[in-house]
């Protein structure tokens, strides 16, 4: 089970399954785990467990403009492995924002940054009471950040919308 919290709002649930349709999955949640789902079907060649992990996660690592707003900083520094994601996420995603604004792509260093970052919330997580089984998923993840960071520049993409 994935605990899923939208920051900057009182809204929460949880999930079961990979690419599972969940009754109560949040409404913003469902939106975003459609957008992720219309986003992979597009990308060739997507490792079927990196597939199951961001189909599951992608709540907790798309659409998270609340953090990047008020600064994924903390997040990133909170003792929750479930802040730890989504500041790994949010940092991932500013740099994405960032060089798709200059014209380029994310270098070696951005990547290797959000993926430290990943790894970390990882292992936080893999630490963590009662989520530890999900420590592959984000190591998975983290692994892949260049594949999250083109999943979050298709997601911006009108066609996504």
């Amino acid at each position: 089970m994935i605990e899923h919290y939208y920051p900057g709002s009182r809204q929460t649930g949880t999930s079961e399954g990979s690419g599972k349709s969940d009754a109560r999955r949040p409404r913003k949640s469902q939106e975003i785990v459609e957008k992720v789902n219309q986003v992979l079907a597009a990308i060739p060649d997507v490792p079927g467990d990196l597939r199951r992990a961001v189909e599951e996660w992608s709540p907790n690592l798309f659409g998270l403009e609340y953090i990047r707003e008020v600064g994924y900083q903390s997040y990133l520094d909170s003792d929750s492995s479930l802040e730890q994601i989504w500041g790994a996420a949010a940092l991932l995603a500013d740099g994405v924002d960032a060089a798709r604004g200059e014209g380029r792509s994310l270098n070696e260093d951005e990547i290797e940054e959000a993926r430290r970052a990943f790894v970390e919330a990882a292992e936080k997580r893999g630490e963590t009471p009662g989520y530890s089984h999900q420590k592959g998923e984000l190591m998975t993840i983290a692994n892949n950040t260049v594949i999250i960071a083109a999943i979050m520049e298709r997601l911006s993409s009108p066609a996504v919308k």
